[in-house]
């Protein structure tokens, strides 16, 4: 790979790890920032403020084999610019609970928007990027949620104490809509994307796809035998168009050599 192919692979990388990194206002460690605050304010246990978050991740990425499709037929590219607004809808959802119920549609919009949605997008560059090392890069751009349970909560504790725990939750669902649809981060995946494209134009190919192409070339040249051989050997076994004439009906020799014509030694 150039220098220009490696740019972009780390490019692709740190975009994925920012990506992953952003879905922890959705993760479990994110949400129990906020669980004994929300307990006390809407007047409920915490046990059903927990009961309530799981019955939310139960039925959030219910909808994830959806957005993988997306994801498949339009790009990461794409599905990135409806993703980070909707993690970002469903922080302000949060925000503006005010009983058991609209807790429980907020956290199913959390736990679907991150979880089914920016989590898979996030990670779906790297994939496609990566082939050798596809397994580390993964792993390098999970470390961006265990940045985010280091960052956010202690974030999350002293934004709630000054300002409350709703106007918290505006925040991140703020801050990930500002850095997600940056266009810096958008034209990071299409940079990725683009040299994927051309990485694979020019002869790059999975060892699937070239064991594929060795086939292919195989029967196409006959059982391995080079075009010029191949060519030789159909042209010494195909009959001159004079011996194909003669197919059927037998002429005498001075016909098949050229020195006559048929008519000619018909009469």
């Amino acid at each position: 790979m150039n220098e220009s192919g490696r740019t972009q692979g780390w490019m692709v990388l740190v975009a994925g790890a920012v990506g992953v990194f952003m879905t922890t206002p959705g993760q479990t460690v994110g949400v129990s920032a906020f669980v004994d605050h929300i307990a006390v304010d809407l007047g409920i246990p915490r046990g059903l403020v927990v009961m309530l978050y799981s019955v939310g991740t139960l039925f959030g990425i219910l909808p994830a084999p959806l957005v993988g499709r997306f994801v498949d037929r339009y790009g990461p590219r794409r599905a990135i610019a409806f993703i980070a607004p909707a993690l970002g809808f469903a922080c302000a959802a949060v925000a503006w609970t005010h009983g058991p119920w609209s807790l429980a549609i907020g956290f199913t919009l959390l736990r679907g928007s991150a979880i089914g949605g920016l989590s898979l997008v996030s990670l779906n560059p790297v994939n496609l990027w990566f082939e050798r090392l596809r397994g580390r890069a993964t792993a390098i751009a999970m470390l961006g949620l265990a940045l985010g349970g280091l960052v956010i909560p202690g974030t999350a504790e002293q934004v709630t104490a000054a300002y409350g725990w709703r106007v918290a939750y505006l925040a991140l669902g703020a801050a990930v809509v500002l850095i997600i649809s940056d266009r810096t981060a958008a034209h990071r995946v299409q940079a990725g994307r683009a040299n994927l494209t051309e990485t694979f134009a020019s002869g790059r190919k999975s060892p699937f796809m070239k064991a594929g192409c060795a086939k292919n070339c195989t029967s196409s040249l006959c059982g391995g035998r080079r075009p010029a051989q191949e060519k030789s050997k159909r042209a010494s076994s195909d009959p001159t168009p004079a011996k194909r004439l003669n197919k059927g009906r037998q002429l005498p020799a001075e016909v098949l050599e050229g020195r006559a014509s048929p008519k000619g030694n018909s009469r």
